[in-house]
């Protein structure tokens, strides 16, 4: 990936191991290539106490494919330690994607979709919060967020390649998008929508609700070094390797693939959203609010304290506004954002490099 390719030389670190889910291969530094043994099959068990045991804290490397992307996690910590964690988390993973993804049809997400307009239906706790924290996001952000953005992918045919729509089913879907359909009842934990055909989809936020899901684990179980990242998209910086002042962390833009330059990321998230030219126009991402794609290619990129925010923020951001932009980021100092056309001069929100 981009963030591995940047972050393996970074000068003076070593990333000693790599592994996905099921399999690590530890490797030893030598003069020429490193020596690489397979470690077979992860061992699911509870981690917490070993976190005491640790001795040597390198930097251990392991990934696993869930949510369509490659999450990644690098811990400090012993590599007993670290694969354990790596482990669990991943199966933490794997177990939300089923709760969430509107993909799956067992999904509670899908259940919600298909009957809450009927009547009330009692959710998980993740998809309790996911609906609570993205309705405050969408209002945050003049509904430039918005999950219920279903019905325009629908019409918007996006799930097959894109084609755009009549403006008179542009109309239709956006009479059922809007979180004003949604009615939360947090302590019954139950989720209503006030129409047939509304539905959400989570997209834009589930891979950050999973790395923050990621770092609550570590941080319960003591691991406090660590960087989570789910494609070259969405990362999470825990503290950094001793002596280091952040995680070095690219941020990509609209016009090319290569890093435009290195954020140094310690205790925060970061989200970048692209958008590219396909067959709904210049740009691939939809203004929930006026059901059409957004105009201009650009990219966006957002740190905030949480996963989620950072993820619904920098989608959020291509589609604002200038205008609306600059009055969010007034209004949330400690968010940091910056957003560029294809070609153009980077629009800054409280950033500083």
């Amino acid at each position: 990936t981009l963030v591995s390719a940047v972050l393996e030389h970074v000068p003076g670190i070593w990333f000693g191991v790599r592994a996905s889910a099921r399999t690590a291969m530890e490797c030893s530094p030598t003069v020429g290539p490193a020596i690489c043994y397979d470690r077979g099959m992860l061992r699911i068990v509870p981690f917490i106490l070993l976190a005491a045991a640790a001795v040597a804290d390198d930097i251990h490397v392991f990934s696993h494919p869930a949510m369509g992307s490659e999450f990644e996690v690098r811990i400090v910590a012993s590599h007993e330690v670290a694969e354990e964690a790596a482990a669990e988390v991943f199966e933490l993973i794997d177990a939300l994607e089923e709760e969430i993804s509107s993909w799956r049809e067992t999904s509670y997400t899908t259940y919600v979709n298909r009957h809450a307009a009927e009547a009330p239906v009692r959710v998980s706790p993740n998809v309790l919060e996911l609906f609570s924290e993205s309705k405050k996001l969408s209002e945050q952000s003049f509904g430039a967020f918005d999950p219920t953005i279903g019905p325009l992918l629908d019409v918007w045919k996006i799930r097959s390649g894109g084609e755009t729509p009549s403006d008179d089913a542009i109309a239709v879907a956006l009479d059922r998008v809007g979180m004003g359909h949604i009615h939360i009842n947090e302590p019954d934990s139950t989720i209503a929508y006030d129409r047939e055909g509304v539905w959400v989809d989570w997209g834009a936020v589930g891979k950050g609700y999973a790395l923050d899901r990621i770092a609550k684990r570590f941080r319960d179980h003591g691991i406090e070094s660590a960087l989570l990242s789910a494609g070259t998209s969405t990362i999470i910086a825990l503290n950094p390797p001793p002596g280091d002042a952040g995680w070095a962390v690219p941020v990509p833009t609209a016009s090319a693939s290569a890093a435009s330059g290195i954020v140094h990321l310690a205790n925060a998230a970061l989200s970048t959203s692209v958008c590219f030219e396909s067959a709904m126009g210049p740009c691939d991402i939809l203004d929930p609010r006026s059901g059409r794609a957004v105009s201009v290619a650009s990219s966006a990129t957002v740190i905030a304290e949480t996963g989620l925010a950072a993820d619904a923020l920098s989608t959020a951001l291509l589609v604002m506004r200038r205008d609306e932009a600059e009055r969010f980021f007034a209004d949330y100092l400690d968010i940091r954002a910056r957003r560029i056309a294809a070609g153009g001069t980077p629009e800054t929100y409280n950033w500083n490099d």
